[in-house]
C-alpha cells in the first residue's frame, strides 16, 4: 500500500475494513460514524478538534440543518420544518440556464451589461483535460491560418462543444483565442446553442461562413449586411457584438457518429475579406477531421461518452441572411463513437515508494 501524508485529501467510493477506516481518518479522509459517542472517541484517539469534522447527512438535509442553527431558533422553526419536509414544493428539474451563475444582473447590479462584461460572463467550468485536448486543434488551425498568409494581423481561433445542462444544450467556448488578434473572449463562456454564426452551423449541421464579397460590393454595404445578419442571429444578446473591422467569419460542426447533432463547434474569424475559400475550407475539414477521427482512441473512462438529448431550432433559417452562408459541400467532420465531449482527469496520483531503508 502506498505511503500517505498526514492530511491528505482523499476519497473512496468503496467499502473498506476498519483497518482501512483508521487510515482514512488519519489521513483526512471520511468514515460512516452514525454513533456521536463513536465519534467521540475517534476523535480523542486523533487528536481531532470538533470544529474539523465535517458531518454529511446524505440525504437527510434536517440533521444539517439542525447541526448549523442556533439551539433556541431550531426549536423555534423545528414544526415548520416538519411542515414543509412532509410536501415538497420543489421539482428536481434543474430551473437555471448555462452560465447563469456568472451572470450579472442590471437590475441588482446597476451595471450596464455592456460588450466589456460579455467578454468574460456566463462562465461554466471547462475539465482542464478537455481544454487541453481542444488547445490542440486550435493552435493547429491557428497555426495553418498563419501560414496562409492571408489573416492578415487580426485574426482568432477556438473551439466550442455542446454542453448540456439540464435539458437544454449549449455551446461552451473551450479554449482563449489563439491567432494573431488582441481581441478577447473568455474561456469557459456559454451561448444559445441557435445563437450567432456558431449556432447557425450547429443548427443546420453545415459550415457556415462570411460569402464572398462581390467584386462591385460596397466595403460599407458588405459591412453592414454582416452586422444585420449579426442581429437576426441574435449574436449579442449573450456575447459581444462582432467587430466592426471583421470581415470573415467561418463556423465548422464536428457531429456525432450517426450526424444527428454537433458534438462541437470551430469558430474563426478575420479582418481581412474572403480568407475562406473552398480549398482552405476543405484544409480545415481535414484537419478537424483527423482530430474526430482519434477522439474514439481516447480510453474508457476518461471520455464521458453518454448519450445527450440536443434539441435544435429548425426554424432558423439562412435564406434571410445577407453575407452570413451555410455550405452544401465540404460536408462536416464527424466523429464515429463519440456523443459528447467531455474528457475529465479520472486517475488516482499514484505516490512514489520512498527508498529502500528510509
Amino acid at each position: 500500500m502506498p505511503r500517505v501524508a498526514r492530511g491528505s485529501n482523499l476519497a473512496f467510493r468503496v467499502d473498506f475494513p476498519p483497518q482501512i477506516h483508521r487510515v482514512r481518518i488519519f489521513c483526512g479522509g471520511q468514515a460512516d460514524v452514525e454513533d456521536e459517542q463513536v465519534e467521540k472517541l475517534i476523535r480523542e484517539e486523533y487528536d481531532i478538534k470538533r470544529s474539523d469534522v465535517i458531518r454529511r447527512h446524505g440525504i437527510k438535509p434536517e440533521r444539517a440543518i439542525m447541526e448549523v442553527l442556533d439551539r433556541k431558533l431550531y426549536a423555534t422553526v423545528e414544526n415548520r420544518i416538519k411542515e414543509l419536509g412532509e410536501k415538497s414544493f420543489q421539482t428536481s428539474d434543474l430551473r437555471w440556464n448555462g452560465g447563469y451563475w456568472d451572470q450579472r444582473s442590471e437590475k441588482l447590479t446597476s451595471v450596464d451589461v455592456d460588450d466589456t462584461t460579455k467578454r468574460g460572463w456566463r462562465v461554466e467550468y471547462v475539465p482542464p483535460a478537455t481544454e487541453l485536448l481542444a488547445s490542440g486543434l486550435v493552435a493547429a488551425i491557428a497555426g495553418y491560418l498563419d501560414s496562409s498568409g492571408e489573416c492578415g494581423s487580426d485574426f482568432r481561433v477556438t473551439l466550442h462543444r455542446t454542453l448540456v445542462i439540464g435539458t437544454d444544450a449549449w455551446l461552451q467556448q473551450l479554449t482563449e483565442y489563439m491567432g494573431s488578434s488582441k481581441r478577447e473572449g473568455r474561456k469557459g463562456r456559454t451561448f444559445p446553442i441557435d445563437h450567432g454564426t456558431i449556432g447557425l452551423a450547429a443548427v443546420k449541421r453545415r459550415i457556415a461562413r462570411t460569402r464572398v464579397k462581390l467584386p462591385t460590393e460596397e466595403d460599407a454595404n458588405y459591412r453592414s449586411g454582416s452586422q444585420d445578419d449579426m442581429q437576426a442571429l441574435r449574436l449579442d444578446t449573450y456575447a459581444q457584438r462582432m467587430n466592426q473591422e471583421v470581415r470573415s467569419v467561418i463556423a465548422v460542426p464536428m457531429l456525432d457518429g450517426k450526424r444527428e447533432y454537433p458534438i462541437a463547434v470551430l469558430f474563426a474569424d478575420s479582418t481581412e475579406p474572403d480568407v475562406f475559400t473552398g480549398d482552405r475550407i476543405r484544409t480545415i475539414v481535414k484537419i478537424c477531421q483527423t482530430f474526430c477521427s482519434q477522439l474514439k482512441y481516447i480510453g474508457a473512462g476518461k471520455l464521458w461518452n453518454f448519450q445527450v438529448t440536443v434539441k435544435l431550432n429548425r426554424e432558423l433559417s439562412p435564406q434571410q441572411l445577407k453575407v452570413i452562408e451555410t455550405l452544401e459541400e465540404p460536408k462536416p467532420p464527424f466523429a464515429e463513437d463519440v456523443k459528447y465531449l467531455n474528457v475529465e482527469f479520472t486517475d488516482f496520483i499514484v505516490a512514489e515508494k520512498a527508498s529502500e531503508g528510509v
